[in-house]
């Protein structure tokens, strides 16, 4: 019974309100004119005039019409806010589903070539995670913070991956999708989090460690806003990152808590 009850609260939108509340007045309102015409008029009895009924008609009608025309234009009003609501969700969700689907071609058009062999998909990423290790730590000035040399790393990565391979191209739809959600004003922010977490299951662990150490980055820095936001560095793998040989203390320094855990 409690559960029902919160789910009626739950459903209970503003239609519904809009509703009782037109209900209520019209039906108040119709009350008062009858009693006020009552009270001024009763001490002559009821006629048996068709004439002066019809009077009484034009009277009770001269001032309700308004009242209830009233009402009938704020009904119009909510039914064409919710219609185009509806139909806003109904764009957004429909984007964002077409966008996931593009998120995945881009997943599994990624490919790493060797003399004898070939990595596709998700494969790759942990490839690309070993050749930011090996700039890490052969090609950076080792006087340096491991902050510096992480970043130092990471840009001549990127830099240098972005004309042979779709990597560029995976993480400009990611942030494409979080963008869509995260600036849509036909849902709510509870709404936001949650088709936020519908893209983020689509992720695996080693795809969000690359995704972190991306947007360290000049060009990844405006992912940054949506990682903390929504929480997207959930699934980083530690023990794959410091593979990198960057310290746990360092790696986790990167970014905010709320980029680890949900807000």
């Amino acid at each position: 019974m409690v559960d029902l009850i919160k789910r009626s609260v739950k459903n209970f939108n503003f239609f519904n309100i809009i509703l009782i509340v037109v209900i209520f007045v019209s039906f108040s309102s119709g009350l008062y004119v009858f009693w006020k015409y009552w009270d001024n008029f009763n001490l002559y009895g009821l006629s048996s005039s068709t004439e002066a009924w019809g009077q009484f008609g034009d009277y009770i009608g001269g001032l309700l019409n308004p009242i209830l025309s009233f009402f009938s234009i704020v009904l119009l009003c909510v039914t064409l806010n919710a219609s185009f609501r509806l139909g806003a969700r109904q764009t957004f969700e429909s984007i964002l589903f077409e966008l996931i689907r593009l998120h995945r071609e881009n997943l599994f058009s990624l490919e790493v070539r060797y003399e004898d062999e070939k990595k596709v998909g998700r494969e790759c990423f942990l490839e690309y995670l070993d050749e930011i290790s090996f700039r890490y730590k052969l090609l950076t000035d080792d006087t340096r913070s491991e902050n510096e040399r992480l970043v130092h790393a990471c840009e001549d990565f990127f830099n240098e991956i972005k004309n042979k391979s779709g990597l560029g191209h995976y993480y400009r739809n990611l942030y494409l999708i979080y963008k869509h959600i995260d600036e849509s004003f036909s849902i709510k922010q509870s709404e936001k989090i949650k088709y936020a977490k519908i893209v983020r299951a689509q992720i695996s662990s080693l795809e969000t460690d690359i995704l972190m150490l991306n947007c360290i980055t000049e060009k990844g820095a405006s992912f940054c806003k949506y990682i903390e936001r929504y929480s997207l560095l959930q699934e980083i793998g530690l023990e794959n990152l410091i593979r990198v040989g960057v310290s746990e203390n360092t790696l986790l320094s990167l970014y905010s808590k709320k980029a680890y855990h949900d807000n």
